[in-house]
């Protein structure tokens, strides 16, 4: 699918392939866009999301592969679901990608979703279940919600403020570094 600044204001389901062509694809507030089929889905150019992206499907993993210089903006709900991994992958080695979280990134189901791009959150992170595998945190971060991490690295330069509603649970089956800041307003 080529996308050269598509909106959906409706319902997409991208069941596979390359959304190609360097443009945008944003969702609008009433829309959604489903990546519930199990397999890989490539990405070039920007996502904008304003309404609601599910990704993951109770039937198997899937993968978002990333090619630079591709951005996510999440301004409303990315529904993270399923007892499989979920993956947001570099594609290509290079490292002009970013996943802007101002919205609400909310996992479901037993399973993994990782990050193996840059991620930088301003929104809430809601996490029933299941864990998160942020590799690189990026920019000024506050954690609203509750996050269940299992390794990553905090860039150098880049802070992590857990608001007084946030809960940071750290498990021991990763490693995490630390380069940038670290600050706790409530507890630990």
């Amino acid at each position: 699918m080529t996308a050269s600044n598509l909106t959906v204001q409706g319902l997409l389901n991208w069941n596979g392939g390359t959304l190609a062509g360097g443009g945008s694809l944003a969702i609008a507030n009433n829309g959604t866009l489903n990546l519930t089929n199990t397999g890989t889905l490539y990405l070039y150019g920007g996502l904008t999301n304003n309404g609601t992206v599910v990704m993951g499907t109770a039937g198997g993993a899937i993968a978002l592969y990333g090619y630079d210089p591709v951005r996510i903006s999440n301004n409303g709900l990315w529904l993270s679901q399923s007892d499989y991994g979920r993956q947001i992958l570099n594609a290509d080695g290079l490292t002009n990608k970013l996943f802007i979280n101002t919205g609400t990134f909310r996992e479901t189901g037993s399973g993994t979703t990782t990050f193996g791009w840059p991620f930088t959150t301003s929104g809430t992170i809601e996490q029933q279940s299941g864990s998160l595998d942020v590799q690189t945190w990026v920019g000024l971060n506050t954690l609203q919600g509750t996050m269940n991490g299992i390794g990553g690295t905090f860039a150098s330069g880049s802070t992590l403020t857990i608001a007084n509603n946030g809960t940071l649970n750290l498990t021991n089956t990763g490693t995490y570094y630390l380069f940038g800041g670290l600050t706790n307003t409530e507890r630990w």
